[in-house]
């Protein structure tokens, strides 16, 4: 890391201390704080890339979850040096370690939810210590007061001292409350001088209570006497004093001995925790100023939109825009005195040092700049009495310093460039200077009176005019900066304004040299065409807001539509698969009729059903035809066919789920019959979509005879037929059966919905021929397969 070495000239001029007094407000930790006094920007695009990403990365956790909060974080690296050497550490002191672990917790707690970020490396250094932390806590209860269950020989000295004060105070109250003994005291009261229990005695009866004198009030009326009967008792609590003051020394060792243990950690842990306070108080200082992250290039310039100084009041200050880069590496600004030219230099200069220290900026979004190697200043009043310099004297000695140190790489800001001179030749020299400046390519900006430095700017590549724009009307800067545009003096219009004659202002304009009224009137036809850009750029920007406005309306109204549109598709598909159902329920309901009317041999009846159970299908099937086919006209998607549907081609249904197999080519009303499952439908064929799927084998429906004649065991396989087809199959196959003198044969109907099974079971159950009949178990087909006995 490389810090820029700040001119003290140049942080005074932009207030670049102010910035960090500020920031420091935002820091809760000693050391954080000192981080924020001490901060300097960098030269290295490097570490401002990570600054900027630290930032920003802590503005993001605290509008998730606020601030991990660093009210515990405290130096530990003396603490862990002294302990590190065997000290002592004073409770205070581990108090502090305590807390700081206790912050450590909380903080690791935070980062549990917050991981992923450029900061996880700091994060990842903060290591809590439960064990440590609860063992101080439960040892020190304050600064001063060590708790009794630190350990169990202090706890056992200080009840022994309690017992002992008690013996005492018992014996002083009887003595106090003795009528005898009474009228030698000077209160009935118990009181403690250096440490030992006494009792306040006249002094005239002093000799009448055997006991030794500790004090003597200041009058000389009281003594405070240690009577004898308790001076034992004292001596006790002496003893025991001493005890428990070297058993806290020994708690306070051992505390200490912990700390060094985990010394390393302890230190890095606090390192931590007061960098990671230092970033979330930059991150706090760029919410508060409504700052944004700026874009980093390595081309030498910068583009500050809507760019605001921090430290002017946020209901008075006025946004700019100001930019140095490719083909502008100086700008030369003119205006009237207070119309905002230091401001704006101030403004540009204090935001790139911002920046470089990490600091988000208050501009508005997409500004950005380069890092610069130095940031160099003559802004302000640098009149010295102590050097009898004057102030011309003192800005060309500031100056003098500047051309020897900048370079391509450094930033230059001149307020009033060649001022506080003659006119004349403070203009020729100031071109002079910025003409030196730009042989060297140094980034620059320079504010001025001098109408030669408009007319340099205008004739040179490389520089630009820019102007503080001033309201004639009511005689007031807009503090608006104009690129592009050279300021006019306004001096005429102003004292006009005022009420200067106009014979004295025509005669005035008479004594300005020919060059100077050229200029100002290239000037002022340049200033009507910039006012009349500017109002047909607000219309052009007013008509494209109302035409992104109506784009808006319209993508709106399009997925409203869309929306709209899928819903009914959704709609017909579960009607379709309602249907369907249906049609499966009312299947197999008739099958289990027809068998019934089967078993009862009426062939009228059974005619009848079959026909009323076709139509009834029939009906239902044409439901879902018009599911699938509905009248509404849809949005054609421009989808055409690539070639010529042939039967068994595999399709899509627009707007329904599936694969279909074409079992129809289109008939007369264009419809196609397409196969799904056991249901055939007709649908448009403009909703047909090929899949190009490769062709699956058509399966016959045909039944399967195998003969086994080693065991005169044989199978019929009925596996895809439905429960009518199959009847004709069982019957032939039980009647071939017999016919062969066989006693046990097998039907292969498969597992499926068990509709065949129970069809085939009904079947077997009213043929005269079969004595009985069982499901297959393991390694015979288990319930895929029916084995037949024959009588």
């Amino acid at each position: 890391m490389s810090d820029i070495k700040l001119t003290s000239n140049t942080a005074r001029s932009l207030e670049y201390g102010k910035i960090l007094e500020i920031l420091t407000t935002y820091a809760v930790s000693d050391m954080a704080k000192e981080m924020c006094k001490s901060l300097l920007p960098s030269d290295k695009i490097e570490d401002v890339y990570k600054w900027q990403y630290e930032t920003d990365a802590a503005r993001v956790m605290t509008a998730k979850r606020k601030s991990p909060g660093f009210s515990g974080v405290y130096y530990m690296t003396d603490i862990v040096a002294r302990a590190n050497v065997g000290s002592m550490l004073l409770p205070e002191e581990l108090l502090r370690v305590s807390a700081l672990l206790r912050n450590a917790r909380f903080v690791n707690e935070y980062y549990e939810n917050v991981r992923g970020s450029v900061i996880d490396y700091i994060f990842d250094e903060v290591t809590p210590n439960p064990y440590l932390e609860e063992k101080i806590d439960s040892s020190i209860i304050s600064a001063d007061k060590i708790a009794d269950n630190a350990s169990g020989e202090l706890f056992a000295i200080r009840r022994r001292i309690s017992a002992e004060e008690l013996k005492i105070r018992e014996s002083l109250n009887n003595l106090i409350r003795s009528k005898s003994f009474a009228q030698y005291l000077q209160e009935p009261i118990i009181t403690v001088k250096n440490g030992r229990y006494a009792v306040p005695v006249k002094s005239e009866h002093r000799r009448e209570i055997a006991g030794m004198v500790l004090e003597s009030s200041s009058s000389g009326s009281t003594v405070f006497i240690e009577p004898a009967s308790v001076i034992e008792a004292n001596n006790n609590i002496k003893v025991l004093l001493g005890k428990e003051k070297a058993e806290i020394e020994r708690i306070l060792y051992a505390l200490s001995a912990e700390v060094s243990s985990f010394g390393d950690a302890i230190d890095k842990t606090s390192k931590a925790l007061a960098k990671l306070d230092f970033i979330f108080a930059k991150a706090a200082y760029a919410d508060e100023i409504n700052a944004v992250m700026p874009v980093l290039k390595t081309e030498i310039g910068f583009d500050f939109k809507k760019a605001r100084h921090p430290l002017i009041p946020k209901d008075k200050v006025v946004p700019t825009d100001i930019a140095i880069g490719k083909d502008c590496k100086m700008l030369v600004i003119t205006g009237p005195n207070t119309g905002g030219k230091t401001v704006s230099m101030k403004t540009a200069g204090l935001l790139c040092l911002m920046l470089q220290s990490g600091l988000h900026i208050p501009a508005a979004e997409g500004s950005f700049a380069s890092v610069f190697n130095n940031v160099y200043t003559d802004i302000g009043d640098e009149q010295s009495i102590e050097q009898s310099l004057s102030t011309f004297s003192a800005h060309m000695t500031n100056i003098v310093k500047i051309l020897d140190v900048a370079d391509e790489n450094s930033l230059l800001f001149f307020d009033e460039l060649g001022a506080g001179t003659d006119p004349v030749e403070g203009a020729a020299l100031a071109v002079s200077i910025l003409k030196y400046l730009l042989e060297r390519n140094i980034t620059t900006a320079a504010s001025t009176h001098y109408p030669e430095l408009k007319l340099f700017a205008l004739e040179t590549k490389g520089v630009q005019n820019a102007s503080l724009e001033f309201d004639v009307e009511t005689l007031r800067p807009t503090y608006r900066l104009i690129t592009g545009m050279p300021g006019r003096s306004n001096a005429f219009a102003i004292a006009s304004r005022l009420g200067i004659r106009e014979d004295i202002i025509e005669n005035s304009k008479k004594e300005l040299s020919e060059s100077s009224v050229k200029l100002e009137s290239i000037i002022a036809k340049l200033d009507e065409k910039r006012k009349k850009l500017e109002t047909e750029l607000i219309e052009a920007e007013r008509a494209n807001i109302e035409a992104q406005k109506i784009k808006k309306q319209c993508e709106t109204l399009r997925a409203d539509i869309e929306q709209n549109t899928d819903k009914e598709m959704k709609k017909a598909l579960e009607k379709a698969r309602k249907v369907a159902d249906d049609v499966k329920y009312m299947s197999d309901k008739l099958i289990d009729e027809l068998i019934e009317i089967k078993k009862q041999k009426d062939k009228e009846e059974f005619a009848a059903r079959l026909e009323k159970a076709r139509m009834s299908l029939k009906g239902k099937l044409d439901e879902i035809d018009n599911v699938a086919t509905p009248d509404k006209e849809e949005i054609d998607d421009g989808y055409v066919l690539t070639r010529p549907l042939k039967v068994g081609d595999t399709v899509k249904i627009k707007g329904l789920d599936g694969i279909f197999t074409v079992k129809g080519l289109k008939d007369s009303k264009g419809l196609v019959t397409v196969l799904s499952g056991n249901i055939l439908t007709k649908v448009a064929e403009s909703r047909l979509r090929l899949t190009e799927q490769p062709k699956k084998e058509k399966k016959v429906m045909s039944a399967s005879i195998k003969r086994d004649s080693g065991k005169g065991k044989m199978e019929l396989d009925i596996r895809g037929m439905t429960v009518l087809e199959a009847e004709a199959e069982v019957d032939r196959f039980i009647d071939s059966a017999v016919a062969g003198n066989l006693n046990v044969v097998s039907i292969i109907h498969g597992k499926g919905t068990g509709a065949l099974r129970k069809g085939v079971h009904e079947m077997l159950r009213s043929n005269p021929s079969v004595r009985t009949f069982r499901l297959g178990t393991f390694g015979e087909g288990e319930d895929g397969v029916t084995l037949v006995e024959i009588k």
